[in-house]
């Protein structure tokens, strides 16, 4: 938890102390809806990877700043012990949403580069493995580039760091989301 609210502090810490500079693709009040994919590693033992596909929209509030949220689908492809020879490894299918914000502190004629961070949560179908539960509390934090192709378009590559439950059965995902944006 020390390491959630640790690196929560740094992300706030660069968004504020961060000077925005204007560009098309983050002025205020506009909207963007993105279809993406993510593929992430864990730290886990009983986790192998996770698999991510949805649809994320948000709007502008100001220039630079943006609010929105994550509708995603999850695979997450976990280790069943059932033996001390025999390893058998399930899958868990499941459905995951969260409220973001977004920070863009540098942003040029034809790219951007974001901060942000979230709050939501993850449902499956199946117990996960690390922590017996079916749901659990997710916490993203991303640090991202946005690439525009045309003014209504714009690839989105970021990495991300994810935190699946926040007790000490939690489970620590490091990956990244390839999207496009289509902005109005």
């Amino acid at each position: 938890m020390k390491k959630l609210l640790l690196l929560a502090s740094l992300a706030l810490a660069l968004t504020l102390g961060a000077v925005t500079a204007q560009a098309a693709s983050t002025d205020a009040e506009r909207f963007y809806i993105q279809p993406e994919v993510g593929l992430y590693g864990t730290s886990s033992k009983d986790v192998s990877t996770i698999f991510t596909y949805g649809l994320s929209a948000g709007v502008f509030v100001t220039d630079g700043l943006a609010l929105g949220g994550e509708f995603l689908g999850y695979y997450l492809s976990m280790n069943s012990r059932s033996g001390y020879w025999h390893n058998r490894y399930d899958a868990a299918n499941g459905f995951g949403f969260n409220g973001l914000i977004r920070y863009y502190p540098f942003t040029a004629e034809q790219a951007s580069m974001y901060i942000g961070t979230g709050l939501g949560g993850l449902f499956t179908d199946e117990r996960l493995v690390y922590n017996g539960y079916y749901s659990s509390l997710t916490l993203p934090v991303d640090l991202g580039v946005t690439i525009d192709v045309t003014d209504q378009f714009s690839l989105d590559l970021g990495g991300r760091y994810q935190r699946i439950g926040f007790s000490r059965h939690g489970l620590d995902a490091w990956g990244g989301n390839l999207g496009m944006s289509i902005v109005f």
